[in-house]
């Protein structure tokens, strides 16, 4: 029973982590037209798919009950590193991108993760 309590803890704080991020990944406007945006799009296009794929390795890691906590943990950390890079890229070619929230199940816990698209798009 201790020890549920500690993971229901842990995944409440990870979520409002994650809430304030996805917050501060919100843009507004368009993109504009252009070279710029055909790579952007391709970089997201292949930062979502880096993210569906760390979903996968950490539901896989998950299976262990021990592991769950960790597995949340590191996906989390992953997306973010991911859809920071991703942002970084584009903002440095003018475009903006969008995270939106989408849940996901790890271990039997409900996650929120932030695969992201092209502003405007």
């Amino acid at each position: 029973m201790r020890r549920s309590w500690r993971v229901v803890a842990f995944v409440t704080v990870l979520v409002m982590v994650l809430s304030a991020g996805i917050t501060l990944c919100e843009a507004k406007g368009g993109p504009p037209p252009g070279k710029n945006l055909e790579q952007v799009q391709k970089k997201v296009d292949k930062a979502n798919e880096q993210i569906w794929d760390a979903v996968a390795q950490a539901q896989k890691k998950a299976e262990n009950p021990k592991q769950v906590e960790k597995a949340i943990e590191w996906l989390l950390k992953k997306t973010q590193k991911i859809a920071d890079d991703c942002i970084e890229f584009a903002a440095k070619r003018g475009v903006e991108v969008v995270c939106y929230v989408i849940e996901v199940e790890i271990g039997g816990y409900n996650v929120l993760i932030d695969p992201m698209r092209v502003a405007g798009l």
